[in-house]
């Protein structure tokens, strides 16, 4: 199997006068804080949900649901060091959710891995690699 390609592997410090671990506690409470204001959205979301089970507001309810959503995924993409704060707001998010989920109605299937050929990013090891590739170090999670 032939390869082609370049890497470049290299070291940076860029704040000078705080150590890794300062740097790592800024990353964390700015996310902290989003998880935070998302999960007080949450809630205002879930209140609303409780009071009034009229259609439109149904359909409003999941239009900010699906916001909700996308801004989740978008904080967890910047997350790099697993803030505190994600799994209290993941767990609002999917009782509103099972809330407005229609009675009777299965909950969706959940994805147990990427597609073959997809990239997968390992946040705790930190690497990247290619979920099904004859390279990949054993079966994407």
């Amino acid at each position: 199997m032939a390869s082609r390609g370049e890497a470049t592997i290299g070291e940076a410090r860029f704040l000078e006068g705080h150590s890794d671990a300062d740097v790592e506690a800024l990353f964390k409470a700015a996310r902290e804080s989003d998880y935070s204001s998302l999960a007080s959205e949450a809630q205002d979301l879930e209140r609303a949900v409780a009071r009034r089970a009229r259609r439109a507001s149904l359909v409003s309810s999941r239009a900010m649901l699906g916001r909700l959503r996308k801004r989740l995924s978008e904080i967890q993409a910047i997350d790099f060091f697993d803030a505190p704060g994600r799994e209290a707001a993941e767990a609002l998010l999917a009782g509103v959710e099972e809330r407005l989920r229609p009675a009777g109605t299965p909950e969706p299937p959940v994805a147990a891995s990427p597609a073959p050929g997809r990239r997968f990013v390992d946040r705790q090891a930190r690497f990247t690699r290619s979920c099904g590739s004859p390279a990949s170090w054993g079966p994407c999670p």
